[in-house]
């Protein structure tokens, strides 16, 4: 009988302890848990958030990001889902939504993920570069530039954008338009290697291939280890 009574004990007191922290505890912990890439932990702590609050909208995402970084793409929608069906006027939730939807190569489901977004945010140039991402991989090209454009619209420190921009218009054979776009990326950010790749495409496209050396042999110098056929070409 008393191993009974100190089992019953102990019992409540673990129910006890756990109902003294709030889903905000939880969430907390499991927000430090991700930031020390513990990802497994950090699930366990959403998961008991949202044991004690059902409807924690934060919980749900949080949860949804950690198993996204997991591969766990398709339990990553359900935890978007969800927290959408608590509140669908959040347009972070349908921008991510869009994002995972894209990866999972649902294409036509994501786009509108990302106009559900921009209908309840129509200033977040993140969504508009996100739905440009989608055009692109769908190869409609004027449809992406419309978005990136949009994008830098709305901000014109968003270096990706001008990046994704420029790499279709060299797609096209519209090398000065290009050029002019990884200009402004440079600026914005002179240590990603990828612009100064770029670059050197667009300036040996308008026929400047000492200068896409220049480019070739800067890209090289941070780190980018994919320039040595180009640099065959131009770099004589």
């Amino acid at each position: 009988m008393q191993k009974i009574f100190q089992i019953i004990i102990f019992l409540s007191s673990f129910y006890n302890y756990c109902y003294s922290q709030t889903d905000a505890d939880y969430i907390k912990k499991g927000t430090e848990l991700e930031k020390a890439n513990k990802l497994n932990d950090a699930i366990k702590e959403y998961d008991k958030a949202i044991l004690i609050n059902s409807n924690s909208i934060q919980a749900y995402a949080n949860r949804g990001n950690v198993k996204m970084r997991l591969g766990k793409k398709e339990d990553a929608l359900k935890d978007f889902n969800k927290a959408i069906s608590i509140n669908p006027k959040i347009a972070t939730l349908y921008n991510t939504k869009g994002i995972i939807l894209d990866e999972l190569g649902r294409s036509t489901e994501a786009l509108a993920a990302f106009n559900k977004s921009i209908a309840l945010n129509p200033n977040n140039a993140e969504t508009y570069y996100n739905k440009g991402l989608t055009y692109a991989n769908l190869g409609d090209k004027l449809n992406a530039v419309k978005s990136y454009t949009k994008c830098i619209k709305i901000d014109a420190k968003y270096f990706q954008a001008y990046i994704n921009r420029g790499n279709i218009k060299n797609s096209e054979g519209k090398f000065s338009e290009a050029l002019k776009d990884f200009n402004v990326a440079a600026k914005l950010n002179p240590t990603f290697a990828l612009i100064y790749y770029n670059r050197a495409v667009s300036k040996a496209g308008i026929g400047d291939t000492i200068n896409a050396c220049v480019d070739l042999k800067k890209c090289k110098s941070l780190g980018f280890k994919a320039t040595d056929e180009l640099m065959k070409q131009y770099c004589k």
